[in-house]
């Protein structure tokens, strides 16, 4: 069990407990008794950091008696899986670059089979990763590649809502990063976002400085995770707010 203090837009401070044995919790909290909630946004650099690697924010809208307001729908249980070798993976190669391939039997694979393009040529080529018809909410993105010695050490993931670009992540496929496991499989998170349209894409770019070879496998894209209150609310004498809540 792991305890966190983050302190918020200098008016309040989260305390949070985030344990692997968290059951499935409520979907929302009881305005009445939460001053603090998940996400928010990407301005600060070092609140997007602390967002890829734990999959939660603690931005707040606080309206004039300090009660958290919920930006976007709570869409619980929404999970889904853009794989390589799915309808929904698209590649396109530059002129004078050799064509993506796909490869399979791969260790440590979702579904098997990666794409692959080798990047010592002309660059350009891109690949992209299309998830439709996504209700609004708040949302984790997560990535999944096998990593080896020989893939790119900054490949470019270009995040796009409803066709508007949102995000750039440059991804290091030569080192084994483990957010979080699921299925026996560890993906890395991209990013927490709140999502406004039906269409999120992730574009995978090879540019100058991705390496020698760039690896597609799969992308998820699942609701930001439930909570639970554990301890009430508790108001110090400076008039910051801490309350301590478990992430499932």
């Amino acid at each position: 069990m792991v305890l966190l203090a983050i302190a918020t837009s200098g008016l309040f401070s989260l305390s949070v407990v985030a344990t692997r044995q968290s059951v499935r919790l409520q979907n929302t909290l009881p305005p009445s008794q939460t001053i603090s909630i998940n996400p928010n946004s990407l301005g600060e650099p070092a609140e997007a950091a602390w967002a890829r690697k734990l999959g939660v924010f603690a931005d707040l809208e606080v309206d004039e008696r300090r009660i958290a307001k919920m930006p976007t729908p709570f869409q619980a249980g929404f999970d889904r899986v853009v794989d390589n070798s799915g309808p929904n993976f698209y590649s396109h190669h530059a002129q004078d670059s050799q064509p993506w391939q796909t490869q399979s039997n791969v260790p440590d694979s979702f579904g098997n089979t990666i794409t692959r393009l080798s990047a010592d040529q002309s660059h350009g080529s891109f690949a992209a990763y299309v998830f439709s018809n996504v209700p609004d909410g708040e949302y984790e993105l997560l990535l999944h590649v096998p990593r080896s010695p020989d893939f790119g050490v900054a490949v470019r993931h270009r995040v796009y809502f409803a066709g508007s670009f949102a995000d750039t992540i440059d991804v290091d496929q030569t080192v084994d990063t483990r957010d979080t496991e699921i299925d026996g499989l560890y993906w890395q998170r991209l990013g927490v976002y709140h999502v406004r349209g039906s269409m999120i894409a992730v574009q995978v770019i090879d540019t100058p400085g991705s390496g020698p070879t760039i690896v597609c496998d799969a992308v998820r894209l699942r609701s930001r995770r439930s909570f639970d209150i554990v301890a009430p609310p508790i108001q110090s004498s400076d008039g910051s707010v801490s309350v301590t809540v478990e992430l499932n």
